[in-house]
C-alpha cells in the first residue's frame, strides 16, 4: 500500500522539537517517505535521526527571537513571535509547495506552522494539513478553561461570560498583533481577510487534529476541533546509547539525590529565577543540579552543592532526583511525570500557566508564578512540596497512567490510515 509524503514541520525549542521527531521517526520505521521541516539549531539531531530534513528557520534568526526578552513575557509573547513575518510565512508556504513538488502530501504541523500549511493548501488542493497539539491551552475552549494567559478563570464563571472573556481578548491582545501580518500575506496572495478570531483561524487549518497529550491530563471538549484523534505525551529518547554527562553522573553518585531546576532549553532571560533557586537549594539543605545552555544565568561562583550542566537527558536523570523545578513546558512536565517526581512549577508565560494548573490538580506538584520566585518562597514551597509523603506516592500512581495512554506508534498508524481515506 502506498501511503503519501509526510512532511513534518515544528519550529521553536527542543520541547517544540522532540513530539515531532519522534512522530517522523515512527512514520520513517513503517516505510513512509517523510521530510522533516524544523529550525536550523536542530537540524544535526534530526539528519542523526536518520531523516530527510529541512531548516524552515536560520540560526540566526532562532537566536534573535529568543534575545527578546518578551518572547517570555505573559502580555507581550504573540507580539514577540509574530511581529514582522510576513516574508517568513511566505517562505514557509513556499518550502511546503517546493518539498511536495505537486504530489500528495500531509503536512503535519506544530500549531503556528498551520497558517502556512493553510496557505499552500490553497494553492495546492492535494495537501491534507494535520495539527498537532503539545498541551491542552493549544486548543480553545471555554469548557475546561482555568487560565487566560497568567489570568485565572474561576471554576464557576458562567459559559456566556467565558465566551466574552475570549472575544475581549481577542479583539484587545490577540488579533491586532497577528492579524495585520497575516493579511498582508493573504492580500499577497489574492486571498479574503480574516476579520477576527486568529486562534480559531488556526485550528481551522487542519482537517484533523491530534492532542499529543493524554485525556486524563487534559480531557477533549466539545469545542475543540473535529475530527480530533486523543494521543499521549509523545516522549523522544533519542539514541539507545545515550547517557548521563560524566559530571552530572559523578555528582549524582556524590551525595542524595538533588533537585533538577530547568527553565527551558531557549529561555536566556531567567537569571534572577535560577539565582533564587541556588539560594533556596542552600536554605533548604539540598542538592541541586541547574540546567540551562546559558551559564551567564547562575552565579559565577556555585557552592559545591550546585552543578551546572548545559544539557542533560531527562529521562535518565530525572528518576535519580529528589525533585524538579521548571517552567512549565509540556516536554518537562510530561517526563516529570515519567519520572514521578514531585514538580514546582514556575510558569513564565504561553501554556506555562496552564500546564501548571494540571500538575498542580493532579496532586504531584505545586505551582508558583515566576515573577514571585523570590529565594524565600521558593524555600517555603520547597518544604512544602519535600514534605508531603503523600504526593510522593501519587506523583507514582499518576505516572503507572502513561504506558496506558495511546503510544506515537498508535497515533502514526491511525494518521497513515486517514492519509489514504478520501
Amino acid at each position: 500500500m502506498s501511503f503519501p509524503h509526510f512532511i513534518v514541520c515544528t519550529g521553536g525549542t527542543k520541547g517544540d522539537l522532540y513530539p515531532y521527531l519522534r512522530l517522523a521517526q515512527s512514520l520513517a520505521a513503517k516505510g513512509v517517505r517523510v521530510t522533516m521541516l524544523a529550525p536550523e539549531v536542530h537540524g544535526e539531531q534530526v539528519k542523526a535521526a536518520g531523516l530527510a530534513y529541512e531548516p524552515n528557520l536560520s540560526e540566526a534568526r532562532y537566536h534573535e527571537v529568543l534575545d527578546n526578552p518578551l518572547l517570555f513575557d505573559p502580555h507581550q509573547g504573540l507580539k514577540a513571535l509574530f511581529s514582522g513575518t510576513d516574508q517568513e510565512l511566505l517562505d514557509a508556504r513556499a518550502q511546503l509547495l517546493r518539498v511536495a513538488g505537486g504530489q500528495p502530501a500531509v503536512l503535519l504541523c506544530h500549531p503556528f506552522y498551520l497558517f502556512a500549511a493553510g496557505l499552500a493548501r490553497a494553492a495546492a488542493p492535494e495537501l491534507r494539513v494535520v495539527g498537532a497539539y503539545l498541551a491542552p491551552s493549544n486548543l480553545r475552549t471555554v469548557h475546561d478553561l482555568h487560565f487566560m494567559g497568567p489570568m485565572p478563570i474561576a471554576h464557576w464563571l458562567p459559559l456566556a461570560a467565558r465566551r466574552l472573556l475570549w472575544q475581549q481578548a481577542d479583539a484587545r491582545f490577540v488579533d491586532p498583533v497577528t492579524l495585520p501580518g497575516l493579511n498582508r500575506v493573504r492580500a499577497h496572495l489574492g486571498l479574503p481577510a480574516v476579520e477576527h478570531g486568529f486562534l480559531l483561524h488556526m485550528q481551522a487549518q487542519a482537517e484533523l487534529s491530534v492532542a499529543l497529550f493524554p485525556s486524563w491530563f487534559g480531557p477533549t471538549q466539545e469545542d475543540w476541533p473535529q475530527p480530533l484523534l486523543e494521543g499521549g505525551f509523545t516522549l523522544h529518547d533519542g539514541a539507545a546509547h545515550q547517557a548521563l554527562p560524566p559530571a552530572v553522573e559523578a555528582f549524582l553518585q556524590a551525595g542524595a539525590p538533588p533537585l533538577v531546576m530547568t527553565l527551558g532549553t531557549g529561555h536566556k532571560h531567567a537569571a534572577a529565577v535560577y539565582q533564587a533557586g541556588v539560594v533556596a537549594a542552600q536554605q533548604t539543605g539540598r542538592r541541586l543540579i541547574c540546567l540551562t545552555g546559558f551559564r551567564q544565568q547562575l552565579p559565577q561562583d556555585l557552592p559545591p552543592t550546585v552543578l551546572w550542566a548545559a544539557y542533560a537527558p531527562l529521562h535518565l536523570l530525572l528518576r535519580r532526583c529528589a525533585a524538579l523545578l521548571h517552567h512549565g513546558g509540556i516536554g518537562t512536565v510530561a517526563e516529570g511525570l515519567r519520572a514521578a517526581v514531585p514538580q514546582l512549577v514556575l510558569p513564565f508565560a504561553w501554556d506555562q500557566f496552564d500546564n501548571a494548573f494540571r500538575v498542580q490538580a493532579l496532586g504531584v506538584g505545586l505551582s508558583l508564578p515566576a515573577k514571585k520566585a523570590t529565594a524565600a518562597r521558593l524555600s517555603r514551597e520547597l518544604v512544602r512540596l519535600m514534605q508531603d509523603a503523600q504526593r510522593v506516592t501519587q506523583c507514582h500512581r499518576v505516572a503507572a497512567l502513561l504506558p496506558h495512554d495511546p503510544s506515537p506508534d498508535a497515533i502514526v498508524d491511525h494518521l497513515m490510515q486517514w492519509s489514504i481515506t478520501p
